[in-house]
């Protein structure tokens, strides 16, 4: 044996063995990069390396029969008694081999630390580190699609997608809202700015590459507060194998955060709604174009939905992700829910009846129930539908931004809610939106700037970021900008008519009033709905108020809101004001009795903030009336819901009237005017006629001149502002 292992040596088999050993392992690396970025046709890398595994015997074979000389490739039997060429040969083989080796080393290095900062690789883990408990926060980035066709990339968004989803349900972890993580697509970010961009300590990426029936999805789970790789993987499988690969990938990922599985952390992983791959397919697309908020978009996504379910009626999550669909129809004024709700309670019941655990299932069921006739009277049921989405899937964003309109009129608790969607999904539009929206409400303009200015960066040409900007120029007083900015919003949307009544009425501030009743006139016919109903009887009650006085506005409102039959707080009690301006304080005190809940000879608790007009309009009618005893009751409850309110972080130029009205009524004649004069400085903006008729029976006539003339100053310069920019 000793002579067999010398003679294999003295013909350098061995050197053989490792010189194409280290040689083919390199061939493959470099192929492996070259072929993924011609496309190579699936298999290739492999048929390379079946193709390199069969050469191995030969080349000891070859090794075995020739040896090589300074005179080229000679028979061993030929150059034997030539023991310094068999030598020589052995010394060029040698450093051969370590050339290989070297680069084989190189290309290792390159793999682990490409992309690395120096400073990052200076920070070595130290040798406890392992045993240290790992931080569960982890944002899962899109996976760059490199398929030659641009049309998968739904499917690389789509696993990453569900990736995200089932990680979001493992116990402990906090994953990053997918809005906040997507928006990183295509962008070369560094990954320590994203991990502190989306407050997170982990990193997963990767690519797919779809051909044909075969996928090769690749997986890296980084740490993002020093780039090191924690885990990584390739598979490359067939198509019928994407959701065993979701499991894999799932699975290693909470492997190397957790170094353990818990018990219950696999049947979480293998219990994700799983369906026929067709299906899957059509509810990636389906997924794809719900998020553009279109009528087109969710046009295509329920037809997608509907797709899946057909292929596979077993398959839960399309069920849901049509009931979203009709759910954000009516939520965007496209299509009411008297049309689709049938069709939308049908589909999540089957949703739930097949996966009674879909946290999506239980978040729309909720949003459903908030919608719609007699919403109010299923906020409970809505409140309860939400709880269950968040007790499964503590990350589900939107779940939390749809629990959080359920919780009012608890501000406190409701704010909580929002403040946690926002947590788990910072850079998601929907809620940085509601974000700037709930700091309007409390008046501080730095908060307001802070999340407008990250609304704008997210989503510069949304359709509800210029809402917002409109919405925050009105408030500011800066009506000129505002009217282009909801005049921007139609532009983006056409269909979507939320900001009408907004812009209608900055419009007639700026004199264009005959513009403004054409536009509502032309969305009623259009559209329809309870709230251009109620925005077009205000256009016409303050129009009839300009030309024919108090009366003729009052008769007006009043025909326009009883043919609507409308119940919206708002409306009643913006009624109730003009009845009491117009001297007719009993029949606003019978109107506002259903408003506010409260039977004849009581009085109410006035402790909802849907209840401030209602109440400061009943403290108006009761002090006409000369019940003075009844008037201070509900005047203290008033000043009691608005301290609450600026508790809670409330403020606004109308809270600050209204208590000032009340301090009007105990006796401080002089404070209602200087109220009125300051918040006409600090940008609060009403049509003129709307002074006289609400403050001309409090106090004097030249009193009221003086305001209607400053309101007046105001409006001018944003009338000579709006010709400029519009």
């Amino acid at each position: 044996m000793g002579s067999f292992f010398a003679e294999l040596k003295r013909r350098n088999v061995i050197r053989i063995a490792m010189f194409y050993g280290a040689g083919a392992w390199v061939i493959l690396q470099v192929a492996d990069v070259l072929l993924g970025i011609v496309e190579a046709p699936d298999g290739s890398l492999r048929l390379l390396a079946i193709v390199l595994g069969l050469g191995f015997p030969f080349a000891l074979v070859l090794a075995w029969a020739f040896e090589i000389t300074p005179e080229g490739i000679k028979r061993d039997r030929d150059v034997r008694a030539e023991g310094g060429a068999s030598a020589e040969a052995g010394r060029k083989l040698n450093i051969a081999t370590i050339v290989l080796l070297l680069l084989a080393i190189a290309l290792l290095s390159w793999n682990i630390f490409a992309g690395r900062d120096p400073a990052e690789m200076a920070r070595a883990p130290a040798a406890g580190d392992a045993a240290r408990p790992q931080d569960l926060s982890i944002a899962v980035l899109p996976f760059v699609n490199m398929s030659q066709d641009p049309a998968n990339e739904y499917f690389s968004e789509g696993l990453s997608e569900e990736l995200l989803n089932v990680l979001a349900r493992i116990d402990d972890f906090r994953v990053a809202g997918r809005t906040s993580s997507f928006a990183f697509k295509g962008q070369e970010e560094d990954l320590r700015t994203i991990g502190e961009r989306l407050g997170v300590a982990n990193i997963l990426e990767g690519s797919v590459r779809r051909q044909g029936t075969r996928v090769r999805v690749t997986a890296q789970l980084i740490d993002a507060s020093t780039g090191y790789h924690l885990w990584s993987d390739t598979y490359d499988r067939q198509l019928d194998d994407i959701f065993a690969i979701q499991d894999d990938i799932a699975t290693e990922v909470v492997r190397a955060l957790r170094q353990t599985l818990l018990p219950g952390d696999e049947a979480v992983i293998r219990q994700t709604a799983k369906g026929d791959v067709e299906a899957y397919n059509h509810y990636l697309r389906g997924q794809f174009h719900a998020r553009l908020r279109t009528p087109e978009g969710l046009r295509r996504a329920l037809e997608e939905f509907q797709q899946a379910v057909l292929i596979d009626p077993a398959y839960a999550p399309p069920y849901a992700g049509m009931a979203m669909v009709y759910a954000l129809l009516d939520n965007y004024n496209y299509r009411s829910l008297e049309e689709t709700g049938p069709l939308a309670h049908r589909a999540l019941e089957r949703a739930l009846e097949i996966d009674p655990a879909s946290d999506e299932a239980w978040a729309v069921r909720g949003l459903l129930l908030g919608q719609g006739a007699n919403a109010e009277a299923r906020r409970e049921e809505a409140r309860a539908a939400l709880e269950r989405a968040v007790q499964i899937n503590p990350n589900n964003a939107l779940a939390h931004l749809w629990l959080s309109g359920t919780l009012l009129p608890d501000l406190a608790a409701a704010q909580a809610s929002l403040r946690q969607a926002y947590a788990v999904d910072p850079l998601s539009p929907v809620i940085v939106y509601r974000q700037v929206m709930w700091a309007l409400q409390g008046g501080d303009q730095a908060v307001i700037d802070r999340y407008l200015d990250e609304l704008r960066e997210v989503a510069p040409d949304w359709f509800m970021t210029w809402l917002a900007v409109g919405t925050t120029a009105a408030q500011t007083g800066r009506i000129a900008d505002s009217a282009v900015a909801f005049a921007r919003v139609r532009e983006l949307n056409p269909d979507y008519l939320g900001a009408l009544g907004q812009e209608v009425l900055a419009l007639e501030m700026l004199g264009q009033g005959e513009r403004a009743g054409e536009l509502l006139a032309a969305a009623v016919d259009r559209q329809g709905g309870e709230s251009l109903q109620i925005a077009l009887a205000g256009h016409r009650a303050r129009q009839a108020i300009q030309a024919q006085g108090l009366a003729a506005g009052l008769a007006v409102y009043r025909a326009e809101l009883e043919r609507i039959g409308t119940t919206n707080p708002d409306a009643v009690g913006d009624l109730a004001l003009l009845e009491v301006a117009a001297g007719e304080p009993v029949a606003a005190e019978e109107r506002l009795q259903p408003l506010l809940r409260y039977a004849p000879g009581d009085l109410p608790a006035c402790d909802q903030q849907t209840q401030l007009t209602g109440c400061i309009a009943l403290v108006m009618a009761l002090h006409e009336q000369g019940r003075a005893r009844d008037t201070r009751v509900v005047a203290e409850r008033t000043e009691g819901l608005i301290m609450s309110l600026r508790s809670q972080g409330f403020e606004s130029p109308v809270m600050l009237l209204i208590e000032n009205y009340l301090r009007h009524l105990d006796g401080d004649a002089g404070s209602l005017e200087t109220t009125v004069a300051t918040a006409i400085e600090h940008g609060w903006r009403v049509p003129p006629p709307v002074i006289r008729w609400l403050f001309s029976q409090h106090v004097d006539e030249e009193v009221v001149e003086r305001l209607v003339g400053m309101m007046e100053a105001a409006l001018a310069e944003q009338r000579a502002r709006y010709e400029e920019i519009s």
